[in-house]
């Protein structure tokens, strides 16, 4: 052999190892992905939800296992008139097992963080293989197609006169804001369905938001019944129905559910039963379909599931001492626990701090009440039942009085401590917005304890210049007080930011208390915010800043509701005075009460 060869064979082998292909791993981790089609145009309120349909092959030398592997379908985002990636990990799409030669069909939605970009952009979709490696970075070969979305920014006039979206007319108060703002409600209701794989095939059902395509129990509940006057009779029922197919024999209910059939509790709360059987009393009291409560699902009634929802919180979550509802120390109604920074935060461990809060107790009471009138529909027949959970909110609703109201401060406290733990902060002097709220929604709190709740909360919202009345807790937790991310810091996440799906709450009480003209102009500034930011976002910073996800179901679907309420209230004071006008409402000095508008 001579010099010259050795030297030319040495070069091929390093030439290959420095571009992937001398790793054997190279040719088994090998693809072909084509995309159909090349171009999308769309807009940020584009009804249709635009996607890609991709191809993907296996070329490799080996099986895909797609789940136990982590493989997915993802891409790489940049903008076509700059350099570099705008985002290079994106989310993740499932991929089927796939034998050699064997191929799969993606559908992948254009991005809803392009939703208030404009201009043309570059998807370069690869295979990745989680805390491993890229497809197209391991082998040359892997080269795969680019895609291009040409997005264009679009109005909120616009988006009124969509055929769709023209039913939220019926709803308007003359008030230029809070009518953009309700037809945006229409357009994230309209954006929220999905498909769900169920033993009963697929199932549309209600999702939480743009980043959440589970459909999540608490969601559904405060999305109900706004969905149902928005989007009919299905994608309604079938939230409450995908729920009640994954509860347990117990009574547990999960917190969420996704389009695979998998589904989790996140055990540091104790709300997600009672959202259960809130979410079916919604749909019953605005459908008027009775028969569902008599319809079986995995051969139980669904009347006797939510009956199960309920025991199970009695017999499971609650104090011995107090007779209250037991969850993990969160903040108010939040999913994240104290002592965790990871993925354990939304469980419940041994050693975990467990607490008695208002929001879960409050919940407890309004999903009894609930259930109680779901009794009610089938007469004599559940009359042992209905009073043995008539005594129950009785004793419920006395020991909430008893540890929760705060007399000095005006308002039910955020929680009190069951097992002991040492907090830097006295977190039964923070004011909480959705307990509270829900409080009054329950009728626990009196007209004068509501009257306190309310006026505590547009104090607090001018002493800490919030852009709205959304201000979920005050003061919020120092920062490292809470050792998970999301809420570490003040005024972040649940730590203190702007959550509209409880801010509305309060403001639906304002309508049906004596502050209707506060109500209104609180839902004027809600409504403002969401018009700037062209969505219902998750939550928002002091400023009004959106946060979170966008078109976020259970912000949307109580906006809707307290609408639903300022109409009411502007219809029956024009029995008295016809000329009158929401307008006029949010005009109203705070002096001037329910009983005597201003002229």
């Amino acid at each position: 052999m001579s010099i010259r060869f050795v030297v030319a064979a040495i070069f091929v082998i390093l030439s290959r190892i420095a571009n992937g292909a001398g790793d054997t791993t190279a040719y088994e981790w090998s693809a072909e992905i084509s995309v159909q089609p090349a171009l999308i145009s769309s807009d940020e309120f584009d009804l249709e939800s635009p996607s890609f349909r991709v191809s993907v092959k296996n070329t490799g030398t080996r099986t895909w296992h797609a789940a136990s592997e982590h493989l997915s379908l993802s891409y790489h985002l940049r903008a076509a008139t700059a350099e570099g990636s705008v985002k290079f990990d994106n989310g993740r799409f499932g991929l089927a097992d796939l034998q050699p030669g064997q191929s799969d069909e993606v559908k992948v939605p254009v991005p809803h963080d392009l939703k208030t970009a404009s201009g043309k952009f570059i998807l370069a979709f690869d295979i990745v293989r989680e805390d491993v490696a890229w497809f197209a970075a391991r082998n040359p070969a892997n080269r795969f197609p680019e895609t291009v979305v040409n997005m264009r920014t679009s109005s909120l006039a616009e988006l009124r006169e969509k055929p769709a979206l023209k039913p939220a007319k019926a709803l308007a108060v003359g008030i230029d804001d809070i009518d953009l703002a309700t037809s945006l409600a229409f357009f994230t209701l309209h954006k929220s369905p999905r498909a769900f794989r169920t033993p009963l095939g697929d199932l549309t059902a209600l999702t939480a938001g743009a980043t959440y395509p589970q459909s999540w129990i608490r969601d559904c509940a405060t999305g109900v019944a706004a969905a149902y006057l928005v989007l009919g009779n299905s994608a309604a029922r079938n939230c409450i129905v995908l729920h009640l197919l994954h509860q347990a024999d117990d009574g547990s209910v999960n917190d969420w559910v996704d389009g695979d059939g998998n589904s989790d509790k996140n055990t540091v709360e104790s709300d997600q039963e009672s959202s259960l059987v809130v979410a079916a009393a919604e749909y019953v009291a605005v459908s008027a379909d009775t028969s569902f409560l008599s319809s079986r699902i995995n051969d139980v009634a669904v009347l006797d599931r939510l009956g199960l929802a309920l025991d199970y919180v009695w017999a499971h979550r609650r104090d011995a001492e107090t007779g209250l509802v037991l969850s993990g120390h969160t903040i108010d109604w939040g999913d994240v626990s104290i002592e965790e920074s990871g993925r354990k935060a939304v469980y419940l461990g041994p050693q975990s701090p467990r607490v008695v809060g208002i929001y879960t107790n409050a919940m407890f009471s309004i999903a009894i009440r609930d259930y109680r009138r779901l009794l009610a529909i089938h007469g004599a027949e559940h009359q042992d039942r209905d009073a043995r959970w008539a005594d129950r909110l009785h004793l419920l609703g006395g020991n909430i009085s008893k540890y929760l109201w705060n007399e000095a401060q005006g308002y039910f406290v955020m929680h009190r401590h069951v097992t002991p733990l040492n907090v830097p902060m006295d977190d039964t002097a923070m004011f909480v917005l959705g307990g509270n709220a829900v409080a009054i929604e329950a009728g626990i709190a009196n007209n004068e304890q509501a009257d306190q709740i309310i006026g505590n909360a547009l104090r607090l919202q001018n002493q800490y210049h919030a852009a709205t009345i959304s201000g979920v807790l005050y003061p919020p937790f120092a920062e490292g007080v809470y050792r998970h991310p999301l809420v570490r810091r003040p005024f972040q996440y649940q730590n203190g930011g702007l959550w509209d799906w409880f801010g509305l709450r309060l403001v639906g009480a304002m309508f049906e208390t004596d502050h209707a003209a506060a109500g209104c102009r609180s839902l004027a500034q809600i409504a403002a915010k969401v018009v700037r930011n062209k969505t219902f976002s998750e939550w928002d910073d002091l400023n009004g800043q959106a946060e979170g996800s966008r078109n976020y179901l259970g912000a949307a679907g109580e906006y809707i509701a307290a609408v639903q309420k300022l109409n009411s209230y502007v219809t029956q004071i024009r029995r008295r005075l016809p000329a009158y006008s929401a307008q006029a409402l949010c005009a109203q000095s705070e002096s001037a009460r329910a009983g005597a508008p201003a002229k």
